[in-house]
């Protein structure tokens, strides 16, 4: 949404924001010390957002193992996201 009408620059559009590095730091120690602390860890096997090594990475690599196992049994694979 621009800032004024009619546009007539770049400018007139609102900056992105973008996370600063305090608050990355920040949230990451509340969930390191306030969140995995009080999760069981049988809770934590599928998930990767609040594990220490959690990347979607990791989530592609799982969710293209798991696919790929379905496959050998089953003649096709839903996947709901």
């Amino acid at each position: 949404m621009p800032k004024v009408l009619p546009v007539t620059s770049v400018a007139d559009f609102p900056p992105i924001s973008v996370t600063s590095v305090f608050s990355r730091i920040t949230e990451r120690l509340i969930v390191l010390n306030y969140f995995i602390p009080y999760i069981p860890n049988d809770c934590l096997l599928d998930q990767y957002a609040y594990k220490i090594t959690g990347s979607t990475t990791s989530m592609l690599i799982c969710l293209i193992d798991m696919v790929g196992r379905l496959l050998e049994s089953n003649q096709y694979v839903r996947c709901v996201i």
